[in-house]
C-alpha cells in the first residue's frame, strides 16, 4: 500500500513539546574574524525557524509553502562563547523547564505514569490524591504553590527535585528547608541508616561527587530548617489547625566540617537535590561535561526511585551483577481498579524487589517470591502485569495467584491465592459491580479455599488514595493457606 492512500487518524488536541536551543562558540574568534559573530546568529535563527516550521528570515518562503507551525515551544537562550556567558544562562533555562535531570532518574528506573502540564495538573481535581513528581522550577509561582497546598489537604503526596537556590520561603517552609552558603567541589555522600538501596553482586558505588555551579544550578546550599534556626515546618488539616512537622533527612553531602541535605522527607513533601554526574577532568575548563560512571561519581538521580520507597513506601530496588548493568525502567498505570506494572529490563540478570504501601504486589497469574516482606521479580526483557492483590505481613515464602473458572452463574471470575502464611490480604476489584451502589457495597466473597458452599470470610473495606480496597487480615489465621476470591458479573 503507497503513502498516499493510508488514511491517519487526527488527534483531536495536537501533541507539544518544549525545546531549548543553546549556541555555541568561542568568544576569542569573534575579533579575529569580524562578522562571524553575526553569521553564528543568522545561523541559530534558521534552525530555530526550521523547529518551528515557519520560514527562516533569510528565506523568501511563503507560509504556506513552509506548511503548518509544528506544536512545538522553542525558546533560544542565545550564544554561550565564554564560562561567564554559559553560567549566566542558568538561571534561564531553570525557568524554562528544560530538565536533564529527570530524564537521568527515568533512566536509572523511575517509576513515572503520566506527564502532564502545571496548567493542566492544577484543574485535575481527579488526581488530588495522586502522588506527584514536580520540579522547582514549576513551583515558583503563586498559583502553583496555591494549588499544591489544595492538593496535599486532600491527601496528595509531592516529591519535589532541583535546587532550591531562588526558590521562595513558603516553598523551604513546605520542605522543612533552609539556604546556608553554597559550597561546590567534592563532596561524600552519606545515606541513611534503613533507607532501600539497590545492590550489586560485584563493585560498589561511589560515595563521592562533584558539585559545579555551572551545570547543577549553584553550588549545595540546602540544609535541614532546624539546623539554620528557621522557623519548624507546619502543615494546617482540613480543620484549620496547624501543628508542626519534623524534617526527616535521607541523604547528605558532606565536606569537611561541612554538611548539605542531598535529600529529605518533610510530612507530605519529599525532595531530591539535582546534580548531574560530571566528570572532574572535564569541567576544569568550564565548558563542557561528560557523564561519569556510577564507579566513579555516586548516581544522584537514582535517589529519586529511592526516596519514593524511604519516604511514601513504593520501592523498586533492584539486584544486579555489576555497577555497569542497565537497571530495569518501570511504569505504573491503572485500569479498572488494577494495578499494571510494567517493565523493560535491558538487562535480564537483575532482579527487582518490590514493595508497596499496601504490601507486596501478587501478579496475577504468576508466582511471587516474598523475602524479608518484598516481592522478588525476574522480569523479562519486556513484559505488562496485573496486579490486584497485596500481600502484608509475610516475610517469606512463595505464593502464587492463578485466575480461575466462575463456578457458579453470576461470577465473573475468581482468584485462587495459595501460600499464605499469616500475611494481611489485600484486594483491588474491579470497579461497577453494583451500578447505582455505594462502593461499599460490592459483594466480592472469599473462601476458605474452594469450599464455597460455606459461610464467606467477610473482608474489611478501606477508601484509599489508590480507589476502593478489600482486606482481609490472616494473621489470626495462620491454618489458612490457600483463599478464593470470587467476583460477581457487573452485567
Amino acid at each position: 500500500m503507497s503513502n498516499s492512500t493510508v488514511n491517519f487518524v487526527k488527534r483531536r488536541k495536537p501533541i507539544a513539546a518544549n525545546i531549548g536551543v543553546v549556541s555555541v562558540g568561542l568568544d576569542t574568534y569573534w575579533a579575529q574574524c569580524p562578522g562571524l559573530l553575526d553569521d553564528m546568529k543568522r545561523k541559530e535563527d534558521a534552525f530555530v525557524a526550521k523547529l518551528e516550521g515557519r520560514p527562516s528570515p533569510a528565506t523568501v518562503a511563503s507560509a504556506a509553502e513552509s506548511g503548518a507551525a509544528r506544536s512545538l515551544a522553542v525558546r533560544s537562550f542565545g550564544m554561550a562563547d565564554n564560562p561567564q556567558h554559559t553560567a549566566a544562562l542558568v538561571p534561564a533555562m531553570k525557568a524554562a523547564d528544560e530538565d536533564f535531570f529527570l530524564g537521568e532518574a527515568l533512566q536509572g528506573g523511575l517509576q513515572l505514569n503520566t506527564v502532564i502540564s502545571t496548567r493542566n495538573w492544577r484543574t485535575l481535581a481527579s488526581f488530588h490524591s495522586s502522588l506527584f513528581i514536580l520540579p522547582v522550577s514549576a513551583l515558583l509561582s503563586p498559583e502553583n504553590l496555591a494549588a499544591l497546598d489544595a492538593f496535599a489537604a486532600q491527601g496528595a503526596k509531592f516529591l519535589v527535585y532541583g535546587s532550591l537556590d531562588g526558590a521562595p520561603a513558603a516553598l523551604l517552609e513546605r520542605l522543612g528547608l533552609a539556604l546556608a552558603e553554597p559550597l561546590e567541589g567534592e563532596f561524600t555522600v552519606e545515606i541513611a541508616d534503613g533507607a532501600p538501596c539497590d545492590t550489586f553482586a560485584s563493585g560498589a558505588l561511589a560515595t563521592r561527587i562533584r558539585v559545579n555551579p555551572t551545570f547543577d544550578g549553584g553550588g549545595l546550599a540546602e540544609v535541614a530548617g532546624s539546623e539554620s534556626g528557621a522557623a519548624s515546618a507546619s502543615v494546617v488539616s482540613e480543620s484549620g489547625a496547624a501543628r508542626a512537622l519534623a524534617v526527616r533527612v535521607l541523604v547528605v553531602a558532606r565536606q569537611g566540617a561541612s554538611r548539605r541535605v542531598l535529600a529529605s522527607r518533610c510530612g507530605a513533601f519529599a525532595w531530591v537535590r539535582s546534580i548531574t554526574p560530571c566528570d572532574a577532568i572535564n569541567t576544569a575548563n568550564a565548558r563542557h561535561f561528560d557523564y561519569a560512571p556510577p564507579t566513579q561519581v555516586f548516581p544522584v538521580e537514582r535517589l529519586m526511585r529511592h526516596v519514593l520507597g524511604a519516604a511514601f513506601g513504593w520501592s523498586l530496588l533492584t539486584d544486579a551483577q555489576s555497577i555497569a548493568a542497565l537497571l530495569p525502567r518501570t511504569n505504573i498505570s491503572r485500569h479498572d481498579n488494577a494495578f499494571f506494572f510494567t517493565v523493560y529490563a535491558p538487562d535480564t540478570t537483575a532482579s527487582m524487589r518490590v514493595r508497596t504501601p499496601y504490601g507486596a504486589p501478587l501478579l496475577t497469574e504468576r508466582e511471587t517470591l516474598l523475602a524479608n516482606g518484598e516481592a522478588i521479580w525476574h522480569p523479562d526483557k519486556s513484559w505488562r502485569r496485573e496486579c490486584r492483590l497485596f500481600a502484608d505481613g509475610q516475610q517469606s515464602g512463595p505464593i502464587s495467584v492463578k485466575t480461575s473458572f466462575a463456578a457458579y452463574p453470576g461470577f465473573a471470575g475468581r482468584l485462587q491465592v495459595k501460600g499464605l502464611d499469616g500475611a494481611t490480604l489485600r484486594f483491588f476489584p474491579p470497579l461497577g459491580f453494583a451500578a447505582g451502589a455505594p462502593a461499599s457495597a460490592l459483594p466480592e466473597l472469599v473462601h476458605s479455599d474452594w469450599n464455597l458452599l460455606a459461610e464467606p470470610i467477610a473482608p474489611e473495606w478501606e477508601e484509599t488514595p489508590d480507589g476502593p480496597l478489600r482486606s482481609l487480615a490472616q494473621r489470626h489465621r495462620p491454618s489458612i493457606h490457600c483463599l478464593v476470591v470470587s467476583m460477581w458479573n457487573r452485567r
